[in-house]
């Protein structure tokens, strides 16, 4: 649909000024000229012209009742009520010449029906003033309820038309209607009245945009061309009157074009907004099946992508279980050689062996780093968020560390800031974990009889932050701010420290993940202070006894021997964890190779404890253990799971299913025998 702009609608209104002067103009000489045809108010002619008056105002009013119940506008309905009112008068005088032909009714003097006629034009005129009064209030009430309001003015429109007709219809003599006021009624006031309502349409300026208020101004100008007609004529036959009555006519023709122009506008407007509807319509189907389109597309890549995920997990749970279980082997009797007296009295092979761990134990780190953060990068590593002792996991941390600090002679102490024990909300494995590679780093990392010093400390009150500074050659800015960003191993890379350049990207994200932040400061030459803060914690009443208690083994000289189960099908395994049995004369080890032949052996003789994999030929190891606890006489004997089966999801399903606890392979001998005590201990 074309909208048109300001200056067209300038234009527009411009044109319609002329037309109004033109139109004045026009029907002013004409109401100032025509022959005396010698026409009667009670001639023929006069009938014609009265039923013509009659039907147009009446189809007028009528198209402008259709018209209100469409678009519910007051302006439409006084103009319907004024134009019916008018057309009823007007009918009265057309078919007056037949009544007063008629034998039964009653004659009524040609000046009553002049009195019918005039009260006809004061009628119309009024309306139309109080049409255009009606705009000006309407513009300035609040809250009134249209319908009834319009409802009222129908009927008080109505009864008026009536009383006018019952007022022509109660005059008895011509002298009723001789009365000065009476003169100057009809003679004077309608005029006044339909110029009032053409002043005032104007002034109220929607003519400029409204076709129907256009329309209705041609019409009142029609009529205050006629009005003045109507002042020169007289009773008697005079040529004005019958221009008067044209003029009238010509009058309700205007305001017929006006209301047809004006329902026209109304149907073509619905008829675009239709079609507009049909289009947003359309529209929004299209939309809705692009939108369609694209979830079943989101759908589909989000499937392909679980699937893609679910299919890296197995792959990096397949290969942790294929590396981890040659390196347990390599590991396992690298630590029986270690402590072998031949190995130790000979430095060549201990130099060997040395490196065999050494090798190994990096393999491993390796293999765990890339873990870790596959798992972070996929959202699969859980966490245990819990009270964590930050002095506790520090010692715990240096007793690890301590013998690689001492190998490069360098010094690590523990700044006492405070007197208070601190704790964090944290994840106590994940906790030690960016511990230990902190304290790592800065023992590789530092000079040699170098110096590292951690310290913790209230960062405000709802944070701790420690800190590990070391004495090494520092960084610069732009390896500060490379120095978190995986496989970045900055000038390390050419050097002889080893590292997989992931770790401190592991330490970032783990710290992320449990609340907090961590950074680092350092210059060149001046060492490297890395700190992180996490959400620091009132110490529980109720402190469960330290790793360290739960770990002790009471060394009194009476040795109570406990038989230990161990189900494994790999030979290597066997043969390793027999020989790190034979160290422990308080542990009695027997052996399986089937979960079918376990199982055979504890319900024939239960055991203490038992070990067992979880990849086991036949029954695996969650089918072993289900058994195990549905049997009375192994339903609380505890199940250590041992196996190369690392990721989070595995750790998970293994304490889901109910084992005491779950080492992954390979394992530190002390790590093993640790949780073994600590598992028997519980179960005595």
């Amino acid at each position: 649909m074309y909208k048109s702009g300001p200056d067209d609608q300038h234009t527009a209104a411009n044109w319609r000024l002329v037309s109004y002067v033109g139109l004045s103009i026009i029907l002013l000489l004409i109401s100032l000229q025509g022959p005396d045809r010698g026409w009667s108010i009670l001639d023929i002619g006069h009938t014609v012209l009265e039923t013509g008056s009659t039907l147009i105002a009446l189809f007028v009013g009528v198209l402008a009742l259709v018209r209100y119940y469409s678009k519910r506008e007051g302006k439409i309905l006084i103009v319907g009520a004024a134009m019916i009112g008018t057309g009823l008068l007007d009918g009265t005088l057309a078919i007056s010449p037949t009544l007063m032909t008629h034998a039964t009714v009653p004659p009524a003097h040609p000046s009553s029906l002049l009195w019918c006629f005039e009260i006809s034009r004061l009628y119309l005129s009024a309306m139309f003033v109080f049409c255009w009064l009606d705009g000006l209030l309407r513009h300035s009430r609040h809250g009134l309820d249209q319908t009834s309001e319009y409802r009222i003015y129908f009927l008080a429109l109505l009864l008026l038309g009536v009383c006018s007709l019952m007022f022509w219809l109660g005059f008895d003599s011509p002298s009723d209607i001789a009365h000065p006021l009476f003169g100057f009624i009809r003679t004077f006031l309608p005029a006044v009245l339909f110029l009032l309502a053409t002043v005032g349409f104007l002034i109220r300026g929607k003519w400029r945009d409204s076709d129907l208020d256009h329309w209705i101004i041609l019409f009142l100008i029609a009529n205050v061309a006629a009005q003045l007609t109507f002042i020169l004529a007289t009773p008697e036959t005079t040529h004005a009157l019958q221009i008067a009555h044209e003029l009238k006519i010509l009058s309700y023709i205007l305001l017929l074009v006006g209301m047809l122009r004006s329902m026209y506008n109304t149907f073509r407007e619905s008829a675009e907004i239709t079609l507009k509807i049909a289009e947003a319509n359309v529209a929004l189907k299209l939309e809705a099946e692009e939108r369609r389109r694209a979830q079943e597309q989101t759908e589909r890549a989000k499937n392909q992508a679980e699937k893609s995920d679910m299919a890296k997990s197995e792959f990096l749970s397949s290969m942790s279980h294929e590396l981890r279980t040659p390196l347990n082997s390599i590991l396992g009797f690298g630590q029986l050689l270690e402590l072998d007296s031949d190995v130790i009295a000979n430095q060549t092979k201990s130099e060997s062996v040395e490196q065999i761990l050494k090798a190994g134990r990096h393999l491993l780190e390796l293999v765990n780093e890339v873990l870790d953060l596959s798992r972070i990068e996929s959202g699969n590593l859980d966490l245990a968020l819990e009270q964590v002792s930050v002095d506790e996991s520090v010692k715990f941390c240096l007793s690890l560390s301590r013998s690689m600090a001492e190998k490069r002679d360098i010094q690590i102490e523990i700044s006492e800031t405070t007197p208070s024990e601190h704790f964090v909300l944290a994840d106590l494995t994940r906790f030690r974990q960016v511990l230990l590679n902190l304290i790592s780093n800065a023992i590789k990392y530092n000079r040699a009889q170098g110096s590292i010093r951690i310290s913790s400390e209230h960062a405000d009150k709802n944070s701790i932050r420690v800190t590990v500074k070391d004495t090494g050659p520092g960084l610069n800015e732009a390896q500060i701010g490379q120095i978190f960003e995986p496989f970045n191993r900055l000038a390390a890379a050419n050097s002889q420290i080893e590292g997989t350049g992931i770790g401190l990207t592991i330490t970032r994200r783990l710290i992320e993940m449990m609340g907090g932040t961590i950074g680092v400061e350092s210059k060149p030459g001046d060492g490297a202070t890395f700190w992180f803060e996490l959400p620091a914690i009132e110490k529980s009443s109720d402190q469960s006894t330290s790793p360290a208690a739960l770990n002790s083994v009471d060394d009194g000289p009476e040795i109570h021997v406990h038989k230990v189960l161990y189900i494994e099908d790999d030979p290597a395994n066997l043969h390793l964890m027999k020989a790190h049995f034979a160290k422990r004369p308080d542990l009695a080890l027997e052996t399986a190779v089937t979960a079918e032949a376990g199982i055979e052996m504890a319900t024939a003789s239960p055991p203490c404890l038992i070990l067992m994999d979880i990849n086991l030929p036949g029954m695996n190891g969650y089918g072993a253990l289900k058994q195990l606890q549905s049997q009375t006489g192994n339903a609380s004997t505890p199940v250590i799971a041992v196996t190369a089966r690392a990721t989070a999801h595995d750790l998970r399903l293994g304490h889901e299913a109910g084992f005491s606890a779950y080492i992954t392979k390979p394992f530190e001998v002390d790590v093993l025998f640790s949780e073994i005590d600590r598992v028997l201990q519980r179960a005595e």
